[in-house]
């Protein structure tokens, strides 16, 4: 709403006495909060069912077709769904460092078999993404019973790797993934009426991985899936400021999807491209949020400090409350 104001808004059944990791909306008008002790399905302000794990969640993320996937302390992952309103313990696997970030999106898909909801267009995820701290890699794991990894993904690159340790750790101290998004980005997120722009929109779209970095660097990779086998490519790396980044998955009104990467420099990542008959070539813009706090009259205030002329977006989260 332009224009609009915040304010602090009590919602029934949130536990507000731990913080919250994950909190989002699921497929049957369910609302899924994860704190650091309990994940917590509800609906209509009443608490349906609970899970309690062993030791602390460090970090959680969570998808509308109620596909959860937690880290403990230690490690650990575990996999869980909500079926029929409860809470179900799918799989678990131990990674051999602490988790730092987690996503389970799932890529566009028209599989009927992973289609949930009413309507069969709530779509589930086939992969997840691990990061993992001290370790510059990425891991993309399978949602079966056991968590299998399919694909390794290393941050850093072969220059990097051969400088001396001390060196490396100075350079790139903030080189771990602290935020991942597996997404389908299409082109409906990109403006124009064009034939062009329909062609393009006649498209599945192009399925990505993006790595927020503690340093504020975005990583993007081209995911490509055949069969059982998965594998990245068109790396590309851009600076959005000197803050850690925490990406979002968000939809616009025409439908389509881009994505927000958070920080002292909020962007949106979007798809567009040409298109011609033989052929399209999609192609990553990156668009700038203006969050500046000055009325229109103080635009021009040179006295104002240069770190007082925007404001910076630490996190946000796609929730609608009742």
């Amino acid at each position: 709403e332009v224009g609009g104001t915040l304010e602090e808004v009590v919602l029934p059944g949130l536990d507000s006495s731990a913080s919250t990791l994950h909190i989002s909306n699921v497929v049957g008008d369910l609302i899924l909060q994860i704190t650091e002790g309990q994940v917590r399905v509800l609906q209509d302000g009443n608490l349906l069912d609970s899970w309690q794990p062993e030791s602390p969640l460090t970090v959680a993320t969570a998808n509308e077709a109620g596909q959860i996937l937690v880290a403990l302390q230690g490690g650990k992952i575990v996999h869980l769904e909500i079926q029929n309103s409860k809470l179900q313990e799918i799989a678990s696997k131990q990674m051999d460092r602490e988790v730092s970030c987690l996503d389970v999106h799932p890529f566009f898909t028209t599989d009927a078999a992973d289609l949930v909801g009413d309507s069969g267009s709530v779509m589930r995820a086939t992969l997840c993404a691990v990061g993992l701290w001290d370790d510059f890699t990425v891991r993309i794991l399978t949602l079966s019973n056991d968590l299998p990894e399919v694909l390794q993904i290393h941050l850093s690159t072969e220059e990097e790797e051969e400088e001396e340790e001390g060196q490396r750790r100075n350079n790139r101290n903030n080189m771990m993934a602290r935020s991942l998004c597996l997404v389908t980005l299409d082109f409906a997120s990109s403006g124009g009426n064009s034939s062009s722009s329909k062609t393009l929109a006649s498209h599945k779209g192009v399925d990505m991985l993006f790595v927020g970095l503690g340093d504020g660097t975005l990583v993007s990779f081209a995911v490509v899936q055949n069969d059982a086998r998965v594998r990245v490519q068109s790396k590309k790396e851009v600076s959005l400021g000197t803050q850690r980044i925490n990406l979002v998955p968000l939809q616009n009104e025409k439908g389509g999807t881009c994505v927000l990467a958070t920080g002292d420099r909020p962007t949106v990542i979007y798809l567009t491209g040409t298109s011609t008959t033989q052929n399209y070539n999609p192609k990553l813009c990156y668009s700038n949020v203006n969050l500046s706090p000055s009325e229109d009259g103080d635009q021009n205030d040179v006295s104002r400090p240069h770190a007082h002329e925007s404001i910076a977006v630490n996190v946000a989260a796609p929730f609608f409350s009742p």
